[in-house]
């Protein structure tokens, strides 16, 4: 069984990722087609900035998680 400290570190973790992925799409300025959309680098910048602020606060929220 996960316990709350595992998943909010488990999922700030994946928020991190994804995070740093769309950073990266916008720093090399990579394209993204969704079916035959081309998703915009603006779309990216958005993502980027709240998968990061989703990370910092599971991350925020585990540390203040007592250990079991």
């Amino acid at each position: 069984m996960m316990t709350r400290k595992s998943y909010l570190l488990l999922s700030g973790t994946v928020f991190g990722i994804v995070s740093i992925l769309h950073s990266v799409r916008v720093a090399n300025s990579w394209s993204l087609t969704v079916d035959s959309w081309d998703l915009p680098i603006f779309v990216s910048w958005i993502a980027a900035g709240l998968t990061g602020l989703l990370c910092f606060w599971a991350i925020l929220l585990a540390s203040r998680e007592t250990r079991d």
